[in-house]
């Protein structure tokens, strides 16, 4: 009876770990892309109203045309507990506080000495340093009406270098182009989606012509393993 009564209890121990065992969570992918086309062809695309499927659809097809070109590919794995992150970056270190200019030439130089007699490099004090090139985070949830995606995609671009001063006090300091977007979405597998635009605003960071509109998108998709 004692064995018996052992067996039963191994067994009702062995499906309560089933029953609480905690059901494996579904493992995605975030593809993120951007595409570029004039602010003619952009606006022309928006007033369709085609829903965020077929105009990418679209996109693609103006690709194969060359009436648009992409700017960004970024795929990330991300699930329920693990949130995604992609980066294609490169870091620039740049100096932000010039040391004062130094001269050869004794401490107290006579009165006949209008101006020191030869300089010196300058050298920075400080120095800080920026990922140029475009990062991507998002997390993902289940919701009521599905799956809730939420978005963070950044740009960066050295625009140039901008010169402060006059004579050997003359400085360059770097001119940075940042695009920012953030979204929270509910998302269909294999659907995707537009999250908005990541236009770049200087002239500088445009291609050469007509003025070009960036469409970011996103698809979620199941991981395959």
């Amino acid at each position: 009876m004692k064995l018996n009564a052992l067996k039963t209890f191994t067994l009702w121990l062995s499906l309560l770990s089933v029953i609480m065992a905690e059901e494996p969570q579904p493992d995605y992918e975030l593809t993120y892309e951007v595409f570029s086309l004039p602010l003619a062809a952009a606006a022309d695309l928006r007033r369709e109203n085609l829903g965020g499927v077929k105009m990418h659809a679209r996109l693609i097809g103006m690709l194969e045309n060359k009436n648009a070109s992409q700017e960004t590919f970024l795929l990330c794995h991300l699930s329920e507990k693990q949130d995604g992150r992609a980066s294609t970056t490169e870091e620039f270190i740049y100096p932000t506080e010039p040391e004062p200019d130094h001269f050869m030439g004794p401490k107290t130089p006579p009165a006949q000495y209008i101006a020191p007699l030869f300089a010196l490099p300058r050298v920075a004090q400080a120095y800080d340093s920026k990922n140029l090139g475009e990062t991507v985070e998002a997390s993902i949830s289940k919701s009521e009406k599905g799956l809730l995606l939420r978005i963070q995609a950044k740009h960066v671009s050295l625009l140039g270098l901008d010169a402060f001063g006059t004579g050997v006090s003359r400085a360059p300091f770097p001119r940075f182009g940042v695009q920012k977007i953030t979204a929270s979405s509910q998302v269909a597998l294999g659907r995707p989606f537009l999250i908005g635009t990541v236009s770049p605003k200087i002239a500088k960071a445009q291609k050469p012509g007509e003025r070009q509109i960036w469409l970011a998108w996103a698809t979620v998709t199941l991981s395959k393993k």
